[in-house]
């Protein structure tokens, strides 16, 4: 094609664009060499061709600068006017409300209508009108027509508050309800987690009907399905909570929320680790993964944020799941200092029975709860007297405190105290106080079994007396208890024979009744739980230097209802000898003591073995008491041998050295 032909709607376009220029000369943008840099063609920059795309560009950004302001004017005062409108509403009286209602066009405001309307509901600000009523009348009625026509348009998060507005009105499932409910069910599958949790919250909360029960049911069959998408703590433990308070939750479910508990738990704070394992604890569930995992993050946070309520919640958490985490205890124990304040006496005695079933023996934090149960006037006696113990002025005050507690907890500190051990003078004088009241004497009829602690707790912090003991060894007493064969008849048994012993040797003067020798001749080896591998490794090792049945005798119940381990004789210098030869020789008691069997973090026997030490001594034998941290130490069967050849010759210096009873 010929050039000029390409060139000429150019031309054209230059002298209609020229003849407009020279109309208007002040319209015309000069021509610099700036412009020519360019080429058209091959040919030199034209001033035609710069100048025409110049005005098109020019007036086109002109044009859209002018749209894009006037459109952003227009955004703004829609907002305006919607914030406006939306303050109205919310803050609108009843009548005022009924004349908005009549304006209304917009779902939203139609929405916020009903929820200002179930707010005003409830507050009774609505002329004493039931919600069927209010419902039917011309303005509300035109809302719900706008509810119900855009429906779909309302977001999730607006259409639950209304929802939630509608249920606080009426239990009926009227038909704004079952059109909100509809919608809220299509939109289950899509929702993002966190409000499909508040819908299982809000239909929770109202099971009037059998609609809202089934959406409840519904939304725990989407979780199922949709469990991997849980990535919060806090709906984690919101779903766990209710598993507890009786929503009928799948097991497939609950190993699932553990599971993403165990996934997430890098995530959360020390209160959220607390409340899991509070509720793993209520659940009676011990699951060892998410447990070790809670018990790494807490040990490296923090507990300041947690209360003295919860800290008092995860003690009996790890006395429920039977965590003995030392490390854990200890800061526990160090942050209670902190909330002293915050300790009252009920919670003092709660911390001291969670203490007591760990066997946490720690010096600080146990005088602080006895402080705060005595009234913070005897944490530091100076004498154990009983005319300063009794003085008016040291006992008013912490006779107030004891006696805020129920009767219960009264008797669980001096149980707390006798499992534990404790025999300093505070002890002596809060046990003494507890077992003189007149409501705990009357535990004998009214309780038998909580006097029974009563009595056992005297008799191993050696304060039982001849009415205590006679009280609990009569016939009446013990004859009227229930007897089985499950294991708490038992510990019931064993705990006569335990106060039987204590009377008869600890007792002085003792002319009360005894128990007959049938019942206190049970068998103690069926009290005792799980594998015993350092009494099987101990045992093994004793037969290298005294073989059973010539030596030693293994497994017996001695009277008082004791477990003795291993029975044997030996002569003056700890050398065993046969069971058959008459000689001057002592008759040794060996007793291992397991992890059970031991206070922390100071490895020391609780209350129970150390009682079974003294009425075992007071029976003729020398008692050998060995740790299972003794043991663990010893790897090799020669080493263990002479670890218990040192240990028996330690006891008979100890036996000789003690006064003859």
């Amino acid at each position: 094609m010929p050039m000029r032909r390409l060139l000429r709607p150019c031309v054209r376009l230059y002298q209609c664009q020229h003849s407009s220029a020279t109309s208007s000369p002040a319209l015309q943008p000069p021509v610099t060499s700036t412009l020519t840099q360019a080429s058209y063609l091959g040919q030199p920059d034209h001033p035609c061709l710069y100048y025409h795309s110049f005005r098109f560009i020019s007036n086109s950004c002109m044009l859209c600068d002018t749209k894009q302001e006037l459109a952003a004017d227009i955004s703004r005062k829609i907002i305006l006017e919607n914030g406006e409108k939306e303050k109205v509403i919310l803050s609108s009286s009843f009548k005022d409300l009924l004349e908005v209602a009549d304006k209304v066009n917009f779902h939203y405001h139609a929405a916020l209508i009903i929820q200002r309307l179930g707010k005003l509901h409830q507050q009774g600000l609505t002329e004493g009108q039931e919600p069927e009523e209010l419902l039917q009348r011309a303005p509300f009625v035109k809302v719900i027509q706008v509810l119900d026509k855009n429906m779909t348009k309302m977001s999730p998060k607006v259409l639950l508050a209304t929802l939630e507005a509608v249920y606080d009105m009426t239990p009926n499932d009227i038909y704004l309800v079952k059109t909100l409910a509809t919608q809220v069910l299509w939109l289950t599958r899509r929702l993002p987690m966190p409000l499909l949790v508040q819908v299982l919250q809000l239909h929770l909360s109202h099971q009037e009907t059998p609609l809202r029960e089934s959406i409840v049911q519904q939304t725990l069959s989407v979780l199922e399905r949709r469990w991997v998408e849980l990535t919060s703590m806090k709906d984690i433990i919101y779903l766990m909570y209710n598993m507890n308070s009786g929503t009928p939750v799948s097991q497939s479910l609950t190993e699932r929320l553990e599971d993403r508990a165990l996934d997430v738990v890098e995530q959360a704070t020390p209160k959220e680790l607390y409340r899991i394992l509070y509720l793993l604890s209520r659940q009676r569930h011990r699951n060892t993964p998410l447990i070790r995992a809670i018990l790494y993050h807490l040990n490296k946070a923090a507990l300041s944020s947690l209360s003295a309520i919860q800290l008092a919640n995860l003690a009996y958490a790890c006395c429920v799941l039977n965590i003995y985490d030392v490390a854990l205890l200890e800061k526990v124990s160090a942050e209670l200092a902190n909330k002293k304040e915050s300790l009252s006496p009920q919670l003092a005695a709660s911390l001291l029975a969670s203490f007591s079933r760990l066997r946490w023996s720690h010096a600080g934090a146990v005088q602080l709860l006895l402080d705060v149960v005595d009234g913070g006037s005897g944490s530091s006696p100076s004498s154990s007297s009983p005319a300063k113990e009794t003085a008016p002025s040291d006992d008013k005050q912490p006779s107030q405190s004891l006696q805020a507690l129920d009767v219960s907890d009264r008797v669980g500190i001096v149980h707390s105290l006798a499992n534990l051990n404790l025999h300093n003078a505070q002890c002596q004088n809060i046990v003494g106080r507890v077992a003189g009241a007149a409501d705990v004497q009357e535990l004998k009829k009214a309780s038998p079994l909580m006097w029974l602690d009563v009595v056992w707790s005297l008799s191993v912090l050696q304060r039982l007396d001849q009415t205590s003991a006679a009280s609990v060894l009569s016939e009446d007493f013990w004859g009227s208890l229930p007897v089985s064969d499950s294991f708490q008849s038992m510990i019931t048994m064993t705990k006569l024979s335990n106060i039987n012993a204590a009377a008869k040797y600890e007792v002085e003067g003792y002319t009360g009744p005894f128990l007959p020798d049938a019942l206190c001749n049970g068998d103690a080896k069926l009290l005792v739980r799980g594998e015993q591998k350092t009494t099987q490794k101990v045992l093994s090792a004793l037969a290298n230097m005294a073989p059973v049945d010539s030596y030693t005798v293994t497994n017996i119940t001695a009277s008082g209802g004791y477990l003795i381990d291993a029975e044997f004789y030996v002569d003056s210098y700890g050398e065993p000898k046969l069971l058959s030869q008459e000689t001057t020789k002592s008759r040794v008691a060996l007793k291992v003591l397991d992890f059970p069997d031991l206070t922390l973090p100071t490895s020391e026997p609780t209350g129970l073995h150390a009682m079974a030490a003294r009425h075992l001594r007071h029976q003729g034998y020398t008692v050998v008491q060995v740790l299972h941290t003794e043991v663990a130490s010893k790897s090799k069967v020669v080493e263990l041998v002479q670890f218990l050849q040192q240990k028996i010759k330690e006891a008979l210096k100890d036996l000789a050295s003690r006064p003859r009873s």
